[in-house]
């Protein structure tokens, strides 16, 4: 599948990127600078230049699926980003014929006020997008991952829904996104993600 990911030069974008190239999928990435290009080149797959708040249509050109691993920076406005850049997205890629969409959203985003409150304009951003996400013609699904580790990835976690909070290596949350990109059960699904005793694709698989 030849899959675009947009923030595919963050932490977890990267880890999507080469997870998505390992599994034989022709990716595009998203970058807004030249060295971000080489790196994500350095990972097998072909950067594009440009801006998630402009004209994403040469990125979506021939485009199967979408991964959107992008996020406002800590501290910036999650409502420019995490809100209405995805949004924007959403109805380009549904505009060029993308069918499959993967969002990597936050654990709480449907629950904000459970959340801490410096966290409310975040979580409450990316359910606006979520929703959005969900009003579309897009074969969706959202990942909702807990607290994210810089620790290695163990392969081990927890999906489902309304889960408690929770930690995971973000190696953990690329590839549950790569193993959800391909998984005709989870569309039209949105799924917590944490740490847990479950294998990846039998976390992914069962639900």
């Amino acid at each position: 599948m030849r899959v675009a990911v947009l923030g595919a030069a963050g932490q977890v974008g990267q880890l999507v990127v080469a997870g998505l190239v390992a599994e034989g999928h022709h990716v595009v990435g998203l970058v807004r600078r030249d060295e971000q290009a080489a790196l994500v080149s350095g990972l097998g797959a072909t950067p594009v230049l440009g801006d998630l708040e402009g004209d994403l249509g040469g990125v979506f050109a021939g485009v199967e699926g979408v991964v959107f691993a992008a996020g406002a920076a800590f501290g910036g406005d999650p409502g420019r980003i995490d809100r209405d850049a995805c949004i924007a997205a959403q109805r380009a890629a549904e505009a060029a014929g993308v069918t499959r969409w993967v969002q990597v959203s936050s654990l709480l985003a449907d629950r904000a006020q459970m959340g801490p409150p410096f966290l409310f304009a975040f979580l409450s951003a990316k359910h606006a997008s979520d929703l959005a996400l969900a009003e579309t013609g897009l074969a969706w699904t959202v990942v909702r991952p807990g607290g994210l580790q810089d620790a290695p990835g163990t392969g081990l976690v927890e999906a489902g829904h309304g889960l408690p909070s929770g930690v995971l290596p973000r190696a953990d949350v690329a590839a549950a996104v790569v193993a959800t990109l391909g998984a005709a059960n989870t569309r039209g699904m949105a799924y917590d993600l944490v740490g847990g005793s479950t294998p990846v694709a039998e976390a992914i698989a069962a639900l």
